[in-house]
């Protein structure tokens, strides 16, 4: 028993990943988003702000849920 789905809901993700697709954006672009979004929120944790770190966190993963839904 999971308590999370194992992918996001389609009807959710699809019309994202359509305008990312018709604005020419790559899987790389987005990899390299959220790894440099990573990186910000590392330094923030390190200046002790954990609160903006962690939204930083969230926010950027969620970047590599959608460059693997775009390669697709």
């Amino acid at each position: 028993m999971t308590l999370l789905p194992r992918r996001a809901p389609a009807a959710i993700l699809d019309p994202i990943v359509r305008g990312l697709a018709a604005a020419r954006v790559t899987p790389t672009m987005l990899t390299t988003a959220g790894f440099l979004g990573n990186v910000l929120a590392a330094w923030l944790a390190a200046q002790g702000d954990l609160r903006l770190a962690g939204v930083a966190v969230l926010f950027f993963s969620a970047l590599d849920m959608l460059d693997g839904a775009l390669a697709r």
